[in-house]
């Protein structure tokens, strides 16, 4: 591997000059303005780039624009396909470069997506990755870059598609500290299913009836029970799954999970949903996480979404979790929303455009 030093006048020129020598697979080291009073100043050189690579004859490069015969999203596409980069794998979005050259609009964009929460190693990550597949004049066209840093993050989120039961097919058990928001989720989901004519049976812990019921002001259709431990809740569910939608709640504690154990059956087909809520700091979501990954849930649901700016959280915890998000919801009601997750829902709250 080669170790060189570009000078120029500009960042996207040495770019190019750096892309034509190493190719694709180049890595910058260093970047350094020089200014008038710097002694090494040199009039036609103001910006000196090192980076490493292999040299190479000649670089393929992409066009700076689709051709009129294709669209964004394939030239895009095509354009990825030349690269070994495994966009949705988990271990390559942690790795930080020896230092990432941004243009204006990638540094705008850049700081409006940390502003939102995003994790900055994912954002390099992603910037890397733009700096190696567009040339100079594409990083210079905010419609271009836009949608190619909207299709990384369309592309990495891939691997979570299809994750929410919007069927919910399966019967349900949600986790969670106190507070962060089980019942108004399991009211939101029966209401739900109620007004589209299903019947529907909810599933508590003994004492949690006036709760519940209050959210669910006694609707025609919805059955309530009560159950002691997670044997009696086992029988519940194997009576009621083929004819109704079946949602489970569980205590709600603190720190202490053996409550929660002693009620969750056995059954494998049902399943664990762990919530959050989405104006939480990082570091308690992180600790819930920790607190319940004994108790194995499989999908993720967040609340509370109007009351924060922050979606970047979201895709930080689902990466830390490597789970995917089923639900998302907003208000305290059973009359507030409730959706099953998107990538597409998840890239349009971070507003990349």
């Amino acid at each position: 591997m080669s170790v060189k030093k570009f000078k120029g006048t500009s960042l996207p020129e040495i770019l190019t000059r750096i892309r034509s020598e190493f190719g694709d697979n180049a890595v910058i080291l260093k970047t350094e303005e020089i200014n008038r009073k710097h002694p090494r100043f040199v009039s036609s050189n103001r910006v000196v780039v090192t980076a490493a690579g292999e040299p190479v004859k000649s670089a393929q490069l992409p066009s700076t624009l689709p051709s009129s015969k294709t669209t964004v999203e394939e030239f895009l596409a095509s354009n990825l396909e030349r690269s070994n980069d495994q966009v949705s794998n988990k271990a390559t979005l942690s790795i930080r470069p020896s230092e990432t050259i941004v243009t204006n609009i990638a540094e705008e964009l850049c700081t409006r997506l940390l502003q939102q929460g995003i994790d900055g190693k994912i954002l390099e990550r992603m910037l890397e990755i733009c700096l190696r597949h567009l040339d100079a004049g594409a990083l210079q066209n905010r419609i271009v870059f836009v949608k190619f840093l909207t299709y990384l993050f369309l592309r990495t989120l891939t691997r979570y598609d299809g994750s929410a039961p919007t069927d919910c097919s399966q019967p349900i058990c949600f986790l969670g500290r106190s507070g962060a928001g089980k019942s108004t989720t399991i009211a939101k989901l029966a209401v739900t299913f109620l007004r589209q004519g299903r019947d529907v049976v909810v599933i508590a812990p003994r004492g949690g009836r006036k709760q519940l019921l209050d959210l669910l002001s006694e609707r025609r259709g919805l059955t309530y029970l009560e159950a002691y431990d997670g044997t009696e809740v086992g029988r519940f569910v194997d009576f009621y799954r083929d004819t109704h939608v079946v949602l489970i709640d569980t205590p709600s504690i603190t720190t202490e999970l053996a409550l929660v154990q002693r009620f969750l059956p056995s059954d494998p087909s049902i399943e664990r949903h762990l919530v959050l809520k989405a104006d939480a700091q990082e570091h308690n979501l992180y600790a819930t996480l920790e607190a319940f990954e004994q108790l194995g849930f499989s999908k993720l649901v967040f609340t509370n979404l109007d009351q924060t700016g922050q979606f970047g959280t979201l895709l930080n915890t689902m990466y830390i979790a490597d789970r995917p998000i089923s639900f998302l919801s907003e208000g305290t009601s059973s009359h507030g929303t409730i959706h099953p997750y998107s990538k597409e829902k998840l890239v349009a709250l971070l507003r990349i455009e």
